[in-house]
C-alpha cells in the first residue's frame, strides 16, 4: 500500500508501530528507467518490463521468490516466477508456485458469501444474529442499523479488528469456537456508521458459510467455488503443518517457521499466480467459467460498487463488497479495484481494471514485498493498458512542492494536543510557526501550506528538512470531534484528539500495575501499569510478536471508561473502539482485552490517581 498499509492487514494485531513506520518510511520503490513506449499487442514488450521491475525490487529488498501473472480478459499475457520457492532445494519461484495470499483470501470469502446470498441462502441485508444460529456480541450502543452481511462484507460493521488471543497459533481453534468466545466481546463502533478494517468479520462470513454448508469452511467454498473456478491448486489451510509443496516463507531475506491463523476466511488461503488469474478471469467473464454461470452479473457489480458511500467519518475511503476502490490510481485505468494480503512471511497485491478487463497479481514469499509490490503492480497494469489500447497514458507532472503558508499561532494552538494514532497515544505540538508530532518515537514536522493541511518533512541529523512525498495531514472538525487525517496513502489514516476528562473513581481505583499470563504465539505482554497521564487514561505496556518477528516495545493506549466496568479504547482506526473491561477470574477482579486477561499486581502508589 499502499505504501503497505494493509488494511491488510492490513496488519495491525496490535502493532501499530510496525504498520505507521512501514508507511511512512519503507515504502518507497526502486528507481527503474523510464519505460519505452509500448505498441499495440505488444504483450511481450510489458514481461520484459516486468522482469526489468521484478529484479531491481526483488535485489533491493532482498525478497527470496515471487510470481505475477498479468491477465486480458480470458487470456493470461504474461506469467512468471522470479528467485527461488525454496532456497534450501533450490526449487524456483514459477506461476504455479503456491503461497499464503494473507487477505486476499477476503476476495474469495466475499464471493462465496455472494454465490450463497444470490441462491437466497443467505440475507445481505437481514441482521446478521439471526441467521448465524447463537451469534452474540455485546454493545455499548443502543439502537441503532443492524450489523449486516452487507456491512461485515464492507468492513463497515463495527466488529473490532481482532480477537487477538489465538489468532496465530501452530494449530488453532475452530470457527465454531472463535464465535462462541466473541459473547465476551464488544461492537467498536455502531454498525453501518464508519469503516473499521476487521478480520472478524470475514471469520464470522466464513463461520456462517460453514453453517449453511454444513461441513467445514475450507471444504465448503473448495466445493462450491475454488473448483468450479477452476482454482485446483487453492485451498483453505488454518494450520502450520502438512501444507504440501509451499513457497517457505521469509522475513528480511531470511527464512521464519510456518504459523498458522485460526481466521481462516479472512486471510488463509494458498494459491497461486496461475489460480488467482483464473479467478480474475471469472470476473472478466462476468461471472461466469467457460460458459457456465457461477455467480450471476448483478452480484458481481455489488462487490465491485461502493458500499455505505458518502459516511462523513471515512474521508472518501470506498469499499466494495470486499474490494477496496479507491485509494489506488492508474493513468487510462478508470476505477481500479484492488487489495493487498500480508502473511508472517508472505505479501501479495491484486489489481484490477474493469473498464479495460486486465488485472495483476503479484505474489511473494518475504514480508519485504510490502515495500515495492503495489507500486509494481499499478506500473505493470498501466504497461498492460498501453499494450492493449495503444495509447500511452499522460505522464504526470512531478507535484510541485507547495509553499509555506502564514497560520497564526493562536490558530496552531487550537489543533495540539493528545492524538490517538492506530491506539497509540501520540502527541502534536507547536513548534514556533509550524507544528511537530512525536509518532511511536519518531519526531515529524508539520508545515503549514494552508490553514488545515500540512506537509510532513524529517529532519535529518537535526539538520536538513526532508519531505515525505505526498504525504500531507488535514485537520477536520467532525461530529464534535477534533481528527488529524493522513493523506497520500491509499486508506486515509484517522487520528483523534483526546482531551482531558474527569476519570470516574471506580477507574481511579484501579490504577496500578497488572499481567498476564496468557502470551502467545501472537502476541507477548510485558507488565501492563493503568495509569493517568495529562487528565487521560491510559494503558502502558510493552509488547512483541513472535508471528509477526516484532520485537519489544512500547506501547501507550489511551482509553475512556464508559461505565464503571468498561473502558473504550479511543481513537478511529486499528484498536479504536475496542473495549478493556472488568472481569472476576478465580474470585479476583482483573482487566479482560481481546481475550487476554491481566491480574493486579500491584496497585498505584497514594495520590497517583489524581489528574
Amino acid at each position: 500500500m499502499t505504501f503497505r498499509f494493509s488494511p491488510t492487514r492490513r496488519t495491525m494485531l496490535a502493532w501499530p508501530t510496525i504498520v505507521l513506520t512501514t508507511a511512512l518510511f519503507g515504502c518507497a520503490s526502486t528507481p527503474v528507467p523510464p519505460r519505452p513506449p509500448i505498441d499495440k499487442g505488444d504483450f511481450a514488450a510489458v514481461g520484459q518490463y516486468a522482469d526489468q521491475r521484478m529484479a531491481a525490487e526483488m535485489a533491493k529488498w532482498k525478497v527470496k521468490g515471487a510470481s505475477i501473472a498479468i491477465v486480458d480478459d480470458q487470456r493470461v499475457v504474461f506469467a512468471k516466477g522470479y528467485g527461488l520457492a525454496d532456497d534450501t532445494s533450490g526449487q524456483a519461484a514459477t506461476p504455479a508456485t503456491t503461497y499464503r495470499v494473507g487477505s486476499i483470501s477476503k476476495l474469495l470469502t466475499a464471493t462465496e458469501v455472494m454465490r450463497r446470498v444470490e441462491r437466497g441462502e443467505i440475507d445481505l441485508d437481514g441482521p446478521f444474529s439471526g441467521q448465524l444460529p447463537g451469534f452474540r456480541i455485546r454493545s455499548l450502543s443502543a439502537g441503532g442499523k443492524p450489523l449486516t452481511v452487507r456491512s461485515m462484507l464492507a468492513h463497515h460493521s463495527g466488529l473490532p479488528s481482532d480477537q487477538l488471543k489465538g489468532m496465530w497459533l501452530p494449530e488453532p481453534a475452530s470457527l465454531q469456537d472463535l464465535q462462541a468466545s466473541l459473547a465476551d466481546e464488544y461492537l467498536a463502533a455502531p454498525p453501518q456508521t464508519k469503516y473499521l478494517y476487521s478480520n472478524l468479520d470475514y471469520s464470522l462470513l466464513g463461520r456462517l458459510v460453514e453453517v449453511k454448508g454444513k461441513a467445514d469452511f475450507a471444504s465448503v467454498i473448495a466445493q462450491g467455488l475454488l473448483r468450479p473456478l477452476g482454482m485446483t491448486a487453492s485451498r483453505f489451510e488454518s494450520g502450520a503443518g502438512s501444507l504440501g509443496p509451499i513457497a517457505k516463507p521469509h522475513r528480511n531475506g531470511q527464512e521464519v517457521a510456518a504459523v498458522g491463523l485460526r481466521d481462516a476466511p479472512a486471510g488463509a488461503l494458498l494459491s497461486s499466480t496461475n489460480d488467482l488469474a483464473a479467478y480474475l478471469r471469472f470476473m472478466f467473464g462476468e461471472g461466469q467459467v467457460a460458459g457456465k454461470p457461477v455467480l450471476g452479473r448483478a452480484a458481481l457489480e455489488a462487490m465491485l460498487t461502493p458500499q455505505f458511500d458518502g459516511l462523513p467519518i471515512d474521508f472518501g475511503h470506498k469499499m466494495g463488497l470486499g474490494w477496496m476502490l479507491s485509494g489506488v490510481s492508474v493513468p487510462g485505468a478508470g476505477e481500479v479495484a484492488w487489495h493487498t494480503g500480508e502473511y508472517p512471511g508472505y505479501f501479495s497485491a491484486i489489481l484490477v481494471s474493469r473498464g479495460h478487463k486486465l488485472g495483476v497479481v503479484i505474489l511473494a514469499n518475504d514480508e519485504s514485498a510490502k515495500k515495492f509490490a503495489l507500486d509494481a503492480g499499478q506500473k505493470m497494469l498501466a504497461a498492460a493498458i498501453e499494450a492493449k489500447t495503444g495509447v500511452r497514458a499522460a505522464t504526470e507532472e512531478p507535484a510541485r512542492r507547495p509553499q509555506r503558508a502564514a497560520v497564526p499561532q493562536r490558530d496552531l494552538d487550537q489543533l495540539t494536543g493528545n492524538y490517538v494514532m492506530l491506539g497509540s497515544l501520540s502527541r502534536i505540538s507547536r513548534d514556533g510557526d509550524q507544528l511537530s508530532a512525536d509518532i511511536f518515537g519518531t519526531n515529524l514536522d508539520l508545515v503549514p501550506t494552508a490553514a488545515n493541511r500540512f506537509v510532513l518533512q524529517k529532519s535529518v541529523l537535526g539538520l536538513v528538512a526532508v519531505p515525505l512525498e505526498n504525504l500531507a495531514v488535514e485537520f477536520s472538525a467532525l461530529q464534535g470531534n477534533q481528527y488529524a487525517v493522513l493523506r497520500g496513502l491509499p486508506a486515509p489514516l484517522r487520528f483523534e484528539r483526546i482531551d482531558r476528562r474527569p476519570v470516574p473513581a471506580s477507574w481511579q481505583s484501579r490504577l496500578g500495575t497488572y499481567a498476564t499470563g496468557e502470551s502467545d504465539n501472537n502476541m507477548t505482554f510485558g507488565p501492563l501499569e493503568l495509569v493517568i497521564e495529562d487528565g487521560v487514561l491510559v494503558a502502558k505496556t510493552r509488547i512483541a510478536s513472535t508471528a509477526w518477528g516484532a520485537p519489544e516495545a512500547p506501547v501507550r493506549v489511551a482509553l475512556a471508561p464508559s461505565s464503571d466496568t468498561e473502558a473504550v479504547v479511543s481513537g478511529a482506526d486499528g484498536l479504536a473502539g475496542s473495549v478493556l473491561a472488568v472481569r472476576t477470574r478465580d474470585g479476583e477482579e482483573g482487566l479482560r482485552y481481546s481475550g487476554y486477561f491481566f491480574r493486579r499486581t500491584s496497585a498505584a502508589p497514594r495520590g497517583a490517581a489524581k489528574p
